[in-house]
C-alpha cells in the first residue's frame, strides 16, 4: 500500500497524530528524492534477461550469421531460412549462400534496425558485462521507446523482443565482417 494512502486510513475523526506526520514527511522526502534523480534511473525495470552466452566461431561468415541470428530470431523474427542463421555450421555455405548472405545483412543493417529492434547500451544499464544482452518487450517497453509492430525488409512485422548491445558487439559482428566480405577477404 503506498505510504500517502495509508496515512488516510490511519486517519481517525481528521485528527492528525504524531505518526502521520511522520508517514507524511517521509512520503515528501521519497517523492523530493525520486523527482531529483535522472530520468533513467526513475524506472524500476527488474530486466528478465532472456539471452544466453554463445561461443562464435573466428570467422567473417560465421560472425555475419551470428548477427542474423540476433537480429532476427532472437527478437521472435523467424524471417530468414535457418541455414543461413545457424553460425556453428557456416563452413556449409557455398558462394551463393554467402551472396545471398550479404544481400541479408545490408537490407538488415544496424542504420535499418537500431532504435526499432536492437537498442545501443554502452553504459552496460541492460547487458551488464556482456556484449550484447535480449529482454523481451513488455520488460524493455519501461527501458526505451519500443513498438510492438516494426517494418522490417518492407513488411510489418510483431516482434516479442529486443537486443541491447555495445558498440563493440557491432563492430566484431557486423561492421569489420561485413566490410571485408564485401571486399572478398574472409578471415577464416
Amino acid at each position: 500500500m503506498p505510504v500517502s494512502v495509508l496515512s488516510v486510513y490511519i486517519s481517525t475523526f481528521n485528527c492528525e497524530t504524531k505518526f502521520q506526520v511522520r508517514l507524511r514527511a517521509a512520503n515528501d522526502q521519497l517523492h523530493q528524492k525520486f523527482n531529483q534523480m535522472p530520468a533513467f534511473e526513475q524506472v524500476d525495470v527488474g530486466v528478465r534477461r532472456t539471452g544466453v552466452s554463445v561461443v562464435v566461431p573466428d570467422n567473417d561468415v560465421a560472425r555475419l550469421m551470428y548477427y542474423l541470428n540476433c537480429v532476427t530470431r532472437g527478437a521472435g523474427l523467424d524471417i530468414l531460412p535457418n541455414y543461413l542463421i545457424d553460425y556453428r555450421n557456416y563452413r556449409r555455405l557455398d558462394g551463393r549462400d554467402i551472396d545471398l548472405l550479404l544481400e541479408f545483412a545490408a537490407l538488415l543493417s544496424p542504420r535499418e534496425l537500431i532504435n526499432n529492434i536492437i537498442f545501443r547500451d554502452d553504459e552496460g544499464d541492460i547487458t551488464g558485462r556482456a556484449q550484447n544482452e535480449f529482454c523481451e518487450i513488455d520488460i524493455a517497453c519501461n527501458v526505451v521507446a519500443v513498438e510492438r509492430t516494426v517494418v522490417v525488409a518492407g513488411q510489418v512485422r510483431n516482434i516479442s523482443k529486443v537486443m541491447f548491445f555495445k558498440s563493440s558487439w557491432l563492430n566484431t559482428n557486423y561492421y569489420r565482417p561485413m566490410a571485408r566480405l564485401q571486399d572478398g577477404c574472409v578471415i577464416a
